[in-house]
């Protein structure tokens, strides 16, 4: 692409890490972006939804020997790539997948940024803070782990499909007097928390159960509440349909489901990082008066349905808008 410097952009693992450094890459019209990513099929099927074609390192699910064994080879492929499209920057999204490319731009002194889009700074990104130029953060400072003199506040950045919702010719109808609810489980399903409260909320004559249950779909089934989704592709369109939300709160589902301003209720995911999750939902939830969380081991019918109760009505302010986006943008070039 003549006139334009290249931008290579790490970013694998899962939607959380991918899809703001798609959103990001895509919207730096100076620059030729070029993706890397793992070798997961979640990855590869995200990449294709935005017509794009990474470049895939031998990575799958993480394990601490596979990754160890296979970390030469990897950092060998990202030497050769860095050389031979020669980015003016290299930005990587965390996630370990970020490993391999983040040395070799250490190592061939390229301009090192980074994206990090929970309340915490990730390990990856705790290993790079030391060399990168900047950290382009969605939660305010201070940090620790990192200088906080790199960090870069940008807020979240917000794919255009939540920015603006519509409604495409192959999405779902529902038709349903009962107030619908969104549960979302991911790409990997979340199956111990869905299926609490499908078989909690199924019951209940008040609502409609929209259940995106990924890889775990075929172990639900619809019925006349409850319309069960493996993957979906126009989450803004779901976002607009439900009336309230339930989902893990990964720092992308946090600021998406903010940015509709629907009620939602977080599930935090147990095993996450320094708790990560619940910081995520926390945080938000002083600015947003229709969030609330729960643990997923105090899952009930009684807690679920009192804290449904408590949101369903509420409405927060929604501060972000088209302009905020552009003005993120711009905020990035500026350092890329």
């Amino acid at each position: 692409m003549s006139g334009k410097r290249n931008l290579l952009i790490c970013a694998g693992g899962t939607g959380g890490h991918i899809i703001p450094a798609i959103t990001i890459g895509l919207s730096l019209e100076r620059f030729n972006a070029v993706f890397v990513c793992g070798s997961r099929s979640i990855e590869k099927t995200i990449y294709e939804e935005y017509k794009i074609k990474p470049i895939s390192l031998d990575l799958g699910s993480f394990s601490v020997v596979g990754y160890a064994l296979k970390f030469p080879k990897n950092l060998l492929m990202s030497l050769l790539l860095i050389k031979r499209i020669n980015p003016s920057s290299v930005l990587v999204a965390g996630n370990y997948t970020s490993g391999p490319v983040g040395l070799a731009a250490i190592l061939l002194n390229k301009k090192l940024l980074a994206i990090e889009q929970d309340s915490l700074i990730g390990k990856a990104n705790r290993i790079f803070a030391k060399f990168a130029y900047r950290i382009f953060t969605a939660y305010p400072p201070p940090f620790r782990h990192i200088d906080n003199r790199k960090g870069v506040f940008t807020g979240h950045v917000i794919r255009d499909g939540i920015r603006f919702p519509k409604k495409n010719l192959d999405d779902i109808e529902i038709e349903s007097n009962r107030k619908k609810v969104l549960i979302i489980g991911g790409s990997q399903g979340a199956y111990s928390m869905t299926k609490a409260l499908v078989s909690i909320l199924s019951d209940d004559d008040k609502y409609h159960l929209i259940v995106v249950a990924g890889k775990s779909s075929d172990r639900f089934e619809n019925k006349s509440n409850v319309t069960v989704l493996p993957y979906y592709k126009n989450m803004g369109y779901l976002y607009s349909l439900a009336d309230i939300i339930i989902a893990r709160s990964g720092a992308l589902s946090v600021a998406e489901i903010a940015y509709s301003n629907k009620p939602a209720l977080f599930v935090p995911l147990p095993s996450a990082s320094n708790d990560e999750q619940t910081k995520n939902v926390a945080t938000l939830m002083k600015t947003n008066i229709q969030f609330d969380f729960i643990p997923e081991s105090r899952i009930t019918k009684e807690a679920v349905i009192r804290k449904l109760e408590r949101i369903e009505n509420l409405r927060g302010v929604n501060s972000q808008s088209n302009d905020r986006f552009i003005q993120q943008i711009k905020i990035i070039e500026k350092y890329v």
